[in-house]
């Protein structure tokens, strides 16, 4: 199975305005998972919670009955309200999905944001035999690709933002203090078929880290 990251990482910020633009970088905790719903999650800030999560991940959509049962399942989600939605890796395994997938996911609600990343099966449709030649040894490419590009726009189409080694920055008030913490987030591909680009989401921080070190 794939492995992919979406970082998370907290601290303080000068102002309480919403979302801020795509950027480069992030560290700390990872969340990745296989075939898997994590329940909503918090992060908090003192004794009270100051955001929640959804995670969800490998999904492997396929039009069948086990497609219809995950699908069943994944809307029966909808009466959940996090604050952000994470999606990491291996939404559906073939082009033909796309439409059932943004129907099944489009349900799903988050108070501030929803991210995704992609996974091996989002760019690639195995074969039988290299799916099995696979749990051997890892491949960096296969035969059969994926349009993820589609899957991009038919994700943006349901209030998801795919994030291809890139950083967004929101900033979340401080309950009762006149003041916000910042929240990083960012999403890495996947490095077994060599998409993830750490020099790209560190690219900002290490510049101002030369910054820093050149002032001193």
């Amino acid at each position: 199975l794939s492995r992919v990251r979406i970082n998370l990482r907290a601290q303080p910020a000068s102002d309480d305005k919403g979302l801020i633009k795509k950027d480069t970088g992030a560290e700390s905790k990872s969340a990745s998972g296989a075939g898997s719903y994590n329940s909503p999650v918090s992060c908090s800030y003192g004794k009270k919670p100051f955001f929640t999560a959804l995670h969800i991940s490998d999904l492997h959509l396929r039009k069948d009955r086990n497609g219809t049962k995950l699908s069943s399942f994944i809307k029966s989600l909808k009466y959940l309200e996090p604050d952000f939605l994470f999606i990491t890796g291996d939404l559906a395994e073939k082009n033909e999905y796309y439409s059932i997938l943004t129907d099944m996911l489009s349900s799903l609600k988050a108070n501030r944001a929803k991210y995704a990343v992609f996974g091996v099966h989002d760019y690639y449709n195995k074969s039988a035999w290299e799916f099995i030649r696979n749990m051997m040894k890892k491949k960096k490419t296969y035969k059969r690709g994926n349009d993820t590009e589609e899957l991009a726009e038919k994700l943006s189409s349901a209030g998801i933002t795919v994030l291809q080694n890139e950083k967004v920055r929101i900033n979340i008030p401080v309950e009762g203090q006149n003041r916000a913490i910042r929240l990083e987030i960012a999403g890495i591909e996947d490095p077994v078929i060599e998409k993830a680009d750490i020099n790209k989401v560190f690219a900002e921080e290490s510049r101002n880290q030369g910054k820093s070190h050149s002032a001193g």
